[in-house]
């Protein structure tokens, strides 16, 4: 009777120690959810301030190409910094919608799978926006100085302008054959590098933060 007795105290101890268990894994799973979220708070700021500079551009830009149509130079600077803020206030967007959504998300696998988005998405468009900007100060540099001195350059200095473009031709092909022809010794620290830096240190952290839920559960 009395082996009876132990044998039924010591399940209903492991029962609550196992109803124990699984409590502390939801507060911890719930108490790392908020702490990602607050984090997230600071990158759907970061969004909103990137659309609203996208916005500005394009809107500035936009009458400024149309009003240049007679000068390629510019009006081709002006078309490319067009479709870059239209870029910029495109991933902007999506990436402050999948943000929200890991906002009102309710399980930890539906928060990591939004963030596993957002890392994704990141880590394909960004080096994109970044490889553009071997160009693109040039596009910048031709339309600033028309609005701040009324100076078309390429048609004042042309040689100046093709030695720019030359520049950051050169910039960007080297680039990319870093990234996809070089040495994997060379290539492939870089990659890693440049997939960290597109996925942005609030993201690696929101990921961080998830990966203690995953080795709490399998602990």
């Amino acid at each position: 009777m009395e082996l009876d007795e132990m044998k039924a105290g010591w399940h209903a101890l492991e029962e609550r120690l196992l109803r124990q268990e699984a409590v502390n894994r939801e507060l911890l799973a719930q108490r790392q959810v908020d702490r990602v979220r607050t984090r997230l708070r600071w990158f759907m700021a970061c969004r909103a301030v990137q659309i609203a500079l996208a916005v500005a551009l394009v809107a500035w830009i936009a009458p400024y190409w149309i009003a240049h149509r007679g000068q390629p130079a510019l009006l081709w600077s002006g078309i490319a910094l067009h479709l870059y803020g239209v870029a910029l206030a495109a991933s902007g967007i999506l990436e402050a919608l999948v943000a929200m959504r890991v906002q009102l998300a309710g399980p930890v696998l539906q928060v990591q799978r939004y963030v596993g988005y957002l890392k994704g998405w990141r880590a394909r468009i960004a080096p994109w926006l970044g490889l553009s900007h071997w160009l693109l100060w040039i596009a910048m540099a031709l339309v600033l100085f028309d609005v701040a001195l009324g100076v078309d350059l390429w048609a004042v200095k042309p040689r100046l302008v093709l030695a720019w473009l030359a520049f950051g031709g050169f910039g960007l092909a080297l680039t990319v054959w870093l990234l996809t022809l070089a040495p994997a010794s060379v290539r492939e620290p870089l990659r890693a590098g440049l997939k960290r830096s597109s996925i942005g240190a609030t993201l690696l952290g929101v990921d961080r933060l998830l990966d203690e839920v995953d080795r709490f559960e399998q602990a």
